[in-house]
């Protein structure tokens, strides 16, 4: 370790990664993103794009100001239905050097680009012994979209626990650093979901640590118990709806308004979790947000209750 307490963790590109590297600045046109996300579902984005430094990205948010064009940035996939028309702007996903984490131990901070995939990280500060991380291990996002969501889980912690500032970007280019105070987090949401400002690294506080061992036993404690909750069938995009403010959770609503097992075209409500809606092989976008608008339809009536959507649709 240097000397300095700083250990820093970069993203190294594969081998059969580096000849797309000519890419990373070009805007492609006509991409399809069904295989972006976890869903496998959506159309073509009309351009789509990898910045790898903040410069890139700056110049792409302007691009599209110039040309009146829509953008999204996408990270991992997994919380996100893409439409059968596919997005009419750019997609925007981060490059490499987004990736980065760094390890400050003298100031027990930890920084994290926003690309970062959140396990990742977190299997980093576990094997570093450091606690209160363990939720990330079982997240399937990125930073960036972990941070917009107040990503986390029912008992292990969230990222507003010991989130401390991220950098970010807004729609004019200008990059500034946002506190927690100005995040405003509340349960899945924070005042930059759905913000047109764009994470660009996040940074979180470390507090104790603890055996490395015993951290390694929790994860996958953690990681066993939702595995007996989740669905079998591997393309979905976690939890539809938010837990309500109020009563049960969105899935016993679901369950009990009779929709467990419903199906439209190859799109479920899974069999095994009422909050999760699968695809079996060819379910449209259209398919899914049926479901989502029959559940919410069918679940108001019988029970009063509002479902909100935790699932983000690109359109």
């Amino acid at each position: 370790m240097p000397s300095n307490g700083i250990i820093e963790v970069r993203f190294s590109l594969r081998e059969n990664q580096l000849q797309n590297l000519g890419m990373r600045k070009t805007l492609r046109e006509n991409f399809p993103l069904s295989d972006l996300t976890t869903y496998k579902i959506g159309g073509i984005a009309r351009y789509y794009c990898e910045p790898d430094t903040i410069g890139d990205l700056v110049e792409v948010l302007s691009q599209a100001k110039r040309e009146n064009l829509k953008w999204f940035v996408l990270g991992s996939g997994s919380n996100v239905l893409i439409a059968d028309e596919g997005f009419p702007g750019i997609v925007i996903r981060l490059g490499d050097s987004f990736k980065n984490i760094v390890i400050n131990e003298r100031e027990k901070l930890v920084t994290a680009g926003a690309g970062t995939k959140l396990p990742r990280l977190g299997l980093i500060l576990a094997k570093g012994g450091w606690d209160g991380f363990i939720y990330m291990c079982v997240i399937p996002g990125t930073v960036g979209g972990a941070v917009c969501i107040n990503a986390g889980t029912t008992n292990e912690g969230e990222i507003k626990d010991r989130f401390v500032s991220a950098e970010i970007v807004n729609n004019d280019g200008i990059v500034k650093s946002i506190s927690a105070h100005e995040m405003n987090f509340s349960y899945r949401s924070s005042s930059l979901l759905r913000s047109r400002n764009i994470v660009l690294s996040a940074t979180f506080r470390l507090e104790s640590q603890v055996s490395v061992d015993s951290l390694k036993k929790e994860i996958a404690k953690v990681a066993r118990k939702r595995k007996s909750v989740q669905p079998t069938v591997p393309r979905n995009c976690g939890s539809v709806f938010k837990k309500p403010s109020r009563g049960r959770s969105a899935g016993w609503y679901i369950e009990q308004a009779g929709l467990k097992g419903y199906r439209i075209g190859d799109a479920q409500v899974s069999p095994e979790h009422a909050n999760w809606i699968v695809n079996h092989g060819n379910a449209t976008a259209s398919d899914v947000k049926s479901l989502i608008e029959l559940i919410r339809a069918r679940v108001q009536h019988h029970f009063g209750v509002e479902l909100e959507t935790e699932v983000i649709y690109v359109s």
